[in-house]
């Protein structure tokens, strides 16, 4: 088969010159191209969906058959290349709209606590963070973690910078904690609860870290 200029994924909107080239090595590899040809003959598309009914179609559709036909598509075409779950929200709004921006390349390092819930493992009960990386990622995506969310992470387990060393808290109570909490609460009512017992100002808890810890409990019991 021939590679034409119709297999071309539009990728101008893409801002960052790192992520960019990214995006562009993983849709122009012609594995991914005669993939995304095969993938969108299986969902019987005669045409192409704009971007933004694109992402409303992966957010709303209810059509089992076709979002598992797209998900095992997606899992083929990561073990062929061997990447990870970054390229998830790439692939498939570029097999829908053949357009992807800024928005759908994920960071290919992420921060946990450590030693994670699941692992059993004897420790100084100094509070540490991991962060884990990919072949592909590159310094700039690690220092920007350490400057947000490895400061949130640790904020959330009630470290300071140059602080005295605590016992670590059990941030993933504390999670769930304010998950139920959002079922009935706002985040700033959450966050003015969580204040009552804050000794200073480097202690207040911030929206942004409630909604992050919240998002992370979601995603561990889904």
């Amino acid at each position: 088969m021939k590679i034409t200029i119709e297999d071309k994924i539009d990728i101008e909107d893409v801002v960052d010159d790192y992520t960019y080239e990214v995006v562009a090595r993983l849709v122009d590899n012609e594995k991914v191209i005669f993939g995304i040809r095969s993938i969108r003959k299986r969902l019987n598309m005669t045409s192409l969906l704009s971007y933004e009914d694109a992402k409303k179609w992966l957010k709303n559709s209810q059509d089992g058959m076709k979002r598992s036909y797209l998900g095992l598509w997606l899992s083929m075409v990561k073990n062929k290349l061997n990447i990870n779950d970054s390229f998830d929200s790439a692939l498939k709004i570029a097999v829908l709209s053949n357009k992807i921006t800024d928005n759908e390349y994920l960071s290919s390092a992420y921060c946990i606590e450590f030693p994670p819930d699941d692992m059993e493992m004897v420790t100084d009960y100094i509070p540490r963070i991991a962060i884990l990386v990919s072949p592909e990622t590159k310094v700039k995506e690690v220092e920007k973690l350490m400057q947000t969310e490895v400061k949130e992470l640790f904020k959330e387990l009630g470290i300071k910078s140059r602080s005295p060393v605590r016992v670590r808290q059990n941030t993933f109570r504390k999670s769930r904690e304010w998950y139920w909490m959002s079922k009935k609460m706002s985040i700033p009512e959450i966050c003015r609860l969580a204040d009552i017992d804050a000794m200073n100002a480097d202690d207040l808890i911030s929206p942004e870290t409630v909604e992050t810890a919240i998002k992370r409990y979601k995603k561990k019991i889904s």
